[in-house]
């Protein structure tokens, strides 16, 4: 949630800080053009301009979860985006970079199945994520995967539409070589380490 600033107009800072002055003929100067007075408080209001300028800016692009990316380049420090993952700049859209270090924030104390799902929606994915023990006897949900009953339930099941980069069934010609997609990257880190992860497409 962001602040909500007003910006003011350079004159109308003056006259703020005008009123702010004693009474008197010393001080009736201060909005008298060409006067010395006169020219203090308009290089004084200038500054306090641009400090607000400053944080309306800040107010509205500092958090990463507003549409602003004029701090990117801290988040993604901050978040060490690079990585195995995320390309970082070499990522044209800062949108998307944005979404990254969005994420990035998100898989902070990642554990249960409902926050791998949390996590494939922010990255524009449905999916369901259960363990393969829940589906493993009869009836099978399609396609199943055969499995020893007491493995069964650290392997973690992904299921979505267009997931997965590289399972079959394979489409003709299918590349071998596709890289993995940052949903499955992503998943494959955060999983206990006991733990595998099979992706399905369900589409």
């Amino acid at each position: 949630m962001s602040l909500t600033i007003q910006t003011k107009t350079r004159e109308e800072v003056q006259r703020s800080l005008a009123a702010y002055l004693p009474g008197g003929p010393l001080w009736e100067s201060a909005m008298v053009p060409g006067t010395n007075l006169n020219a203090v408080m308009a290089g004084l209001s200038g500054i306090l301009l641009d400090v607000e300028v400053f944080n309306e800016v800040y107010s509205s692009e500092f958090i990463p979860s507003s549409q602003g990316t004029s701090f990117l380049e801290e988040w993604e420090d901050a978040v060490s985006i690079p990585d195995d993952c995320f390309p970082g700049q070499l990522e044209p859209d800062r949108t998307v970079r944005r979404l990254h270090v969005i994420v990035k924030l998100a898989l902070l104390g990642a554990q249960t199945a409902d926050d791998f799902e949390r996590i494939a929606l922010i990255l524009g994915s449905v999916v369901e994520v259960s363990s393969l023990a829940e589906n493993i006897l009869p009836p099978y949900s399609v396609p199943f995967t055969p499995a020893d009953l007491q493995e069964s339930p650290f392997i973690i099941v992904v299921e979505g539409d267009d997931i997965a980069t590289a399972v079959p069934p394979y489409s003709v010609p299918f590349d071998l070589s596709s890289s993995e997609s940052i949903l499955e990257c992503l998943f494959k880190k955060i999983k206990p380490v006991n733990c595998n992860v099979l992706f399905r497409n369900t589409n």
